[in-house]
């Protein structure tokens, strides 16, 4: 029996959206069901951080991010009247050296207009009650408006939140705890504000509150999408688990420790804190680290399967790809090296340097794009430090190599994600070749 649809995504958070809209974008039928009956109007997630802005820019929802929310450039932390000190995020390491203060249900209007933009939309007052193995793929049962519908789909990805009736059904536990003390969430306007609205501000104290600067309300994955397709087996799925559960176990171990650290009642253990924060913030070092893991750009997919190539610490497999290197292509114009990655499938960056021969790198560059498998590399880029014989290729200073570890030549094969999935400084071929098998999940991974 063929399946009604390919993928069947439940629940329309941010999540679902974003999935949904991804696979509609490379073509794969998929239907974004959700229980309720429209969005919710009420804050829950209020910060958009700077990774998330980096994604919105690689599919061409920044400005309207940016538009609807407000900059967050620093968060201040208070504790008996004082200040302990200051996350300053424009040294993150983004060109977005900031937060974005937004409503979650403003975040999930524009990617509910992207979605359509795909030619996707949301079948809403649907919940799934049932699922059960058939002879290929799946029957879902759905309860919408009180009638019940089946579905015959290929997969199920449960976007459903806390509550996941996809989790429950599928007899996966939720692993995790409740926090000890219970929060509450207040959308107010506060007059005679002091300060700069451009922060986030965290009281420590009895009880703690966090003030949040928000727009005026009055004015009011993608290996699914190869899977789908046929190009790369279905165990190339579990990568996921291996890539975002660390992360996922970070945020929640961050998450716990700040709570605690937050509602210590004891004065002599809140002495403590404060002059370990204080000594903390005090250290450029620790400043900078702080400022990266709150703008989300400490996340490496090193131990991932499904990357592989040469160890490198200016730029590893796994890593994300600087968004601050600008280029200049051949047409004279300037434009972030992060830029040209932006498409659904991998872009190839073949990185000469000081020391490369233009000749060797033209039929390097010929030869990858003879082999390449359309469906994986979307386009190949030759980029050179070079001045002479240009076209039709890109220039970059010899600093920003230097930034990226090129010696003589570098093939990066960068991600939809913005992430380095294969670096090769040697065997350039064959190490494309061995990606190449890797992603379609016929090989084992191979580092250097």
């Amino acid at each position: 029996m063929a399946a009604d649809v390919s993928v069947l995504v439940v629940g329309a958070g941010p999540t679902g959206l974003l999935l949904a809209s991804e696979l509609h974008r490379r073509g794969v039928a998929c239907r974004l069901i959700d229980a309720n009956p429209a969005p919710l109007h009420w804050d829950r997630a209020t910060v958009v951080h700077p990774r998330s802005l980096e994604v919105f820019e690689s599919l061409g929802l920044l400005e309207g991010f940016l538009a609807a929310g407000v900059k967050q450039r620093f968060a201040r932390l208070h504790s008996e009247g004082a200040v302990l000190g200051e996350i300053d995020l424009s040294i993150c390491g983004s060109r977005y050296g900031f937060n974005l203060g937004l409503s979650e249900e403003v975040t999930e209007t524009i990617l509910t207009g992207y979605l359509q933009q795909q030619g996707g939309g949301i079948v809403r007052s649907s919940r799934l009650v049932d699922m059960r193995a058939a002879e290929r793929g799946l029957v879902a049962t759905i309860d919408r408006d009180g009638s019940s519908e089946t579905i015959s789909t290929e997969w199920i990805v449960g976007c459903d939140g806390l509550h996941s009736a996809t989790r429950e059904l599928s007899g996966i536990e939720l692993a995790g705890h409740d926090i000890p003390e219970p929060w509450a969430v207040f959308d107010v306007t506060l007059t005679n504000w002091p300060e700069p609205y451009e922060a986030i501000y965290c009281y420590m104290d009895e009880p703690p509150v966090i003030l949040t600067a928000l727009p005026g309300r009055l004015q009011s994955r993608l290996e699914a999408a190869r899977v789908c397709q046929g190009q790369s087996a279905p165990e190339i799925l579990d990568s996921y688990e291996a890539e975002r559960r660390p992360v996922a176990e970070q945020i929640a171990a961050s998450g716990d420790e700040v709570e605690h650290a937050q509602t210590l009642s004891d004065p002599a253990e809140r002495r403590t804190r404060d002059r370990q924060l204080r000594a903390s913030f005090a250290d450029p070092r620790a400043r900078h680290h702080e400022a990266i893991a709150e703008a989300e750009l400490d996340i490496d997919y090193g131990g991932s399967p499904i990357v592989m190539g040469d160890a490198h610490p200016a730029l590893g497999p796994g890593q994300r790809l600087p968004d601050t290197i600008e280029v200049r292509l051949a047409s004279g114009e300037q434009r972030g090296l992060h830029e040209l990655t932006h498409r659904a499938g991998h872009t190839a960056l073949l990185v000469g340097g000081a020391s490369s021969r233009d000749d060797d790198l033209a039929r390097l560059a010929d030869a990858i794009q003879a082999r390449s498998d359309r469906p994986l590399i979307g386009a190949t880029i030759v980029l050179t430090t070079r001045t002479r014989n240009l076209p039709p290729w890109a220039w970059l200073s010899p600093a920003a190599a230097d930034q990226l570890g090129i010696g003589e030549v570098s093939l990066l094969v960068v991600r939809p994600d913005g992430h380095v999935g294969l670096r090769a400084d040697r065997d350039h071929l064959d190490a494309l070749a061995a990606y190449r098998s890797l992603v379609a999940g016929t090989a084992s991974p191979q580092r250097a």
